[in-house]
This record gives C-alpha cells, structure tokens and sequence, in this order.
C-alpha cells in the first residue's frame, strides 16, 4: 500500500477496518 514501508515477516501490521477498529495482525512471509 502506498505510504507503508517494505513489510518483514514477523512484524505486526495495523490495519484500520471501517467500522470495525484497528486489527492487528503478523506479517506472513509469501513462498
């Protein structure tokens, strides 16, 4: 996403859901 820096597994990502509030959730590595 525009405005968010290069993501690495393990880190916690917030992500603010309309309606619902901010979700917290790891960052999975891709294969």
């Amino acid at each position: 996403p525009a405005g968010v820096g290069p993501l690495v597994a393990g880190n916690a990502v917030t992500v603010l859901v309309e309606g619902v509030g901010p979700l917290t959730n790891p960052v999975v590595a891709r294969s």
